[in-house]
């Protein structure tokens, strides 16, 4: 019983930020039982130097209300790969589905 009330709340927004040389860039969406997701905020900001990415960060942070908000880095598709290859030979008792 008391291991329901300790569970939190699934969270209604979820934030995910992509920072690529390009620029930086900031979605919100917020999330209900039953409903399509919705796009909230949607935010761009222009490249910086080293010194003032956590400056330009931050400042979208502050500026969107994001802190203690659940959030997602996203990456791009140039950023990684996906490599395919046969299962192992192992029994199937093993093997996770």
């Amino acid at each position: 019983m008391l291991a329901l009330l300790r569970q939190k709340a699934r969270p209604t927004t979820l934030t995910g930020i992509s920072i690529t040389p390009a620029g930086y860039s900031a979605a919100r969406v917020r999330c209900q039982d039953g409903l399509r997701p919705e796009l909230i905020q949607c935010v761009y900001r222009p490249p910086a130097s080293e010194d003032d990415s956590n400056k330009v960060l931050a400042s979208i942070a502050r500026e969107y209300r994001l802190a203690g908000t659940p959030c997602s880095a996203v990456m791009g598709a140039q950023a990684h790969s996906l490599l395919l290859i046969e299962a192992p030979s192992v029994p199937p008792a093993d093997r996770l589905t």
